[in-house]
């Protein structure tokens, strides 16, 4: 039997190497730029007219903050919280949870712990705001934040709800759109609609999961843009992990993006 060279042997490592490394850098590439992946026409220009401006830093908040446990936890790594509210007109509360359930936890629960924190931003996810609720929801959420002192400026109200938006827009409070591309051969025509009504609503920004990146840009380019990516802090993967650490420096490279929501698996609420 012919014996193979130390040279040979050489040449197949770094071969094996070399493949391995294309392969890893492959990966790591489309794990990084997963959200732009679709060839969208922009669309016209549309005149932006805030009512509120966007007075926060740029930065990386943390999604799902729905307990005083998550919020006492995470309170010195993150600028900013997301939480979930629903308004029970019957009580005149807020409770949080991501699905409504009976956790017992409410918006006045979560301003106690982070009271002395006054760095500390918020983003409330409102599910269920609607005409019937908006305003009663408008007093009671100003009746919290004078109780904890909390500024205006230091919450944003987000739902896709954009008309009911414009109550606390022009009560002082940052707003944002919480948008879901239409679909259907028809969408982009929807998608016209949908603008048309953002841009006559004075609404602050627009918030998506970071996959429809390439929509938003194209349909709202000249507005503030709030974006979720879950990929981010996926430890458990050590390509994603990498790659969601690049992807934040290159997304705050982009002007139009001021948070990114970042998911952590500790005290999950």
């Amino acid at each position: 039997m012919q014996k193979i060279s130390v040279t040979a042997i050489k040449r197949i490592i770094l071969s094996c190497l070399m493949i391995a490394s294309i392969i890893i850098l492959y990966r790591t590439y489309n794990k990084i730029f997963y959200y732009t992946n679709q060839n969208i026409q922009p669309f016209s220009n549309l005149t932006y007219h805030v009512s509120k401006s966007l007075d926060i830093p740029d930065g990386i908040w943390l999604h799902r903050v729905n307990s005083p446990e998550r919020a006492k936890y995470f309170l010195n790594s993150f600028s900013g919280f997301e939480m979930d509210i629903y308004y029970d007109d019957t009580k005149n509360i807020f409770n949080v949870d991501h699905d409504n359930r009976d956790y017992n936890t409410t918006l006045y629960d979560m301003f106690s712990v982070i009271k002395d924190r006054k760095y500390v931003w918020i983003w409330l996810d409102f599910k269920n705001l609607n005409n019937a609720n908006k305003e009663k929801a408008n007093l009671r959420l100003n009746e919290l934040i004078s109780i904890f002192s909390i500024p205006k400026e230091h919450i944003i109200v987000e739902s896709p709800a954009i008309e009911q938006l414009k109550i606390f827009t022009d009560d002082g409070y940052p707003t944002s759109f919480y948008f879901t591309p239409p679909s259907g051969e028809s969408w982009r025509e929807k998608m016209e609609l949908v603008r048309a009504r953002f841009y006559a609503s004075g609404v602050t920004a627009v918030s998506s999961d970071l996959c429809h990146y390439d929509i938003v840009k194209a349909a709202f380019s000249n507005v503030p843009w709030l974006f979720w990516d879950l990929k981010s802090y996926n430890r458990r993967n050590i390509l994603t992990f990498i790659a969601g650490h690049i992807r934040r420096l290159l997304l705050f490279n982009e002007p139009n993006v001021r948070v990114l929501l970042v998911g952590e698996q500790k005290i999950l609420r």
